[in-house]
């Protein structure tokens, strides 16, 4: 729900809601012609799953044709994700991912056609805060996804640490976690 103003260069929507796979949020998107990324849209979600979202982005995330299950198939992108230039920014009251609250996130991306920047991700963990950055790349069959991360005042037998690394991962659902791998280091 929401309202709509438009003229031949630009088209606003403030302040509209909605729901999606159960989850309420609302938001603001503007469209402008002549700006460098033409589409900005901001999203708020009081809660939200990971899995769920994952679910809505599939489009996007991965080739879904007949061909793409085969082995030896490359993706076929799609015109309006090979000329999509979006930013924008999101933010999570509550996230959750498999069932486990996660804290309330939040980020910056630029969507330029198959690639996806993130910047100043923070996510507000129940013990710990977590910022970083990442990079999502759908010239794939399935997402690639590469993050840079540091975690501040983690509690850990009696002290507290700090850490920071690189996680890279690949794929869709339980995919995405087996393929999970990480490197960094931590001191406390």
């Amino acid at each position: 729900q929401g309202r709509a103003s438009f003229d031949q260069k630009s088209f606003d929507m403030p302040r509209f809601t909605g729901t999606v796979s159960d989850m309420a949020f609302s938001g603001n998107y503007h469209y402008n012609v002549s700006a460098k990324h033409p589409e900005r849209l901001h999203l708020e979600f009081s809660k939200a799953n990971l899995g769920e979202l994952e679910t809505i982005l599939t489009p996007a995330l991965s080739d879904q044709s007949l061909l793409s299950h085969l082995p030896f198939a490359r993706r076929s992108i799609p015109d309006w994700l090979a000329s999509r230039s979006m930013e924008g920014d999101v933010s999570v009251a509550q996230l959750a991912v498999q069932n486990a609250e996660l804290g309330p996130v939040r980020l910056r991306y630029v969507w330029s056609g198959t690639s996806i920047e993130m910047s100043k991700i923070q996510v507000g963990m129940p013990v710990a805060s977590l910022e970083g950055n990442g990079t999502a790349t759908l010239t794939a069959r399935l997402p690639q996804y590469h993050f840079n991360f540091q975690i501040n005042e983690f509690p850990w037998n009696g002290g507290i640490l700090a850490a920071a690394g690189v996680v890279d991962s690949s794929g869709l659902g339980s995919l995405l976690w087996q393929h999970l791998a990480a490197t960094g280091s931590f001191e406390g």
